[in-house]
């Protein structure tokens, strides 16, 4: 994270949230393909429409809508960054990873101690936790 110049230690966890979340909207707009699959989860048969009007009717233009409004394929600097924060989170305790990957995907605080089954407090000091280790990990790097 070289270049973020001078910073609070407030406003470097927030940078750190933030590309975080950017890996997450990244790894959403990556275009896969059949061939991105294991050959076990892959079919080269077509899928089968058992609707005959989805040929010409309303299931068509809404498959041609899909593609119009489907969005732009992310830049490789995205990309390059979204590696890195994924790599992140290999630092982080196993129990925590789930809370950052959720609040980076915009789960909130309430849905994540209703899923988690800990108090609010535990949740969010095991956020805190998790991204000041990778702060301090990334200052060891460098």
């Amino acid at each position: 994270m070289a270049g973020l110049g001078v910073l609070s230690f407030a406003e470097t966890l927030m940078v750190i949230e933030l590309r975080l979340r950017e890996a997450v909207l990244t790894l959403k707009r990556v275009r896969g393909n059949g061939r991105d699959m294991p050959a076990g989860f892959t079919s080269s048969w077509p899928p089968v429409v058992h609707d005959w009007q989805a040929y010409g009717g309303e299931a068509m233009k809404k498959r041609q809508e899909d593609a119009t409004n489907r969005p732009a394929a992310p830049t490789p600097g995205a990309i390059d960054r979204m590696d890195q924060a994924l790599q992140w989170l290999w630092w982080v305790p196993n129990g925590s990873r789930i809370v950052v990957v959720a609040r980076a995907t915009g789960v909130s605080w309430g849905v994540l101690v209703k899923k988690t089954g800990h108090s609010q407090i535990e949740v969010r000091t095991r956020h805190k936790v998790a991204i000041e280790t990778i702060l301090e990990k990334l200052i060891d790097e460098n």
